[in-house]
């Protein structure tokens, strides 16, 4: 087991992310830019680079309810072997049932990768198969791990 853990954190050392270089939210259910004067809130908070701005789905108004989601272009066709989810706001705002659809037409075409339980802490979805040659990755949030209706996520690396 000690070679296992010792295997594990020399990959997790080694990881390289996808530079996220012009990549963009083009689609979300809804996000909430009434967030500390639109710094936060706003679904472009998810690949900015920094684990502390989030992303949070709308709660003024009308509000929104789960499921939550969000489609980012990565500007060309990539290979994807996993994600790294990086959330806070405490357990009534994290994600729990997520599914992660990969497709080359941001309108339809999707293709399901993964679907699960999200850890509570920043750590890796590694995919069991490689999904290659894909430009756009749709995030549906299905429900969280409080009764609440809303999420937030900080930040969302590649690899």
């Amino acid at each position: 087991r000690v070679d296992a853990a010792i295997e594990r954190e020399e990959f997790l050392n080694n990881l390289e992310y996808l530079d996220k270089t012009g990549w963009s939210v083009i689609g979300i259910s809804s996000e909430e830019t009434n967030e500390n004067g639109g710094t936060y809130g706003a679904a472009r908070c998810i690949n900015d680079g920094n684990d502390d701005s989030y992303w949070h789905s709308k709660w003024t108004g009308n509000g929104s309810t789960f499921p939550h989601w969000f489609v980012v272009d990565m500007t060309k066709a990539q290979t994807i072997r996993g994600f790294r989810l990086v959330s806070s706001g405490g357990t009534s705002r994290y994600p729990k049932n997520i599914k992660i659809e990969v497709s080359n037409i941001p309108d339809s075409g999707w293709n399901e990768v993964w679907s699960g339980e999200a850890v509570l802490t920043p750590d890796l979805i590694e995919l069991e198969n490689t999904a290659a040659g894909y430009r756009y990755f749709k995030l549906t949030i299905l429900d969280g791990f409080s009764d609440g209706v809303h999420t937030r996520m900080n930040e969302i690396y590649v690899f």
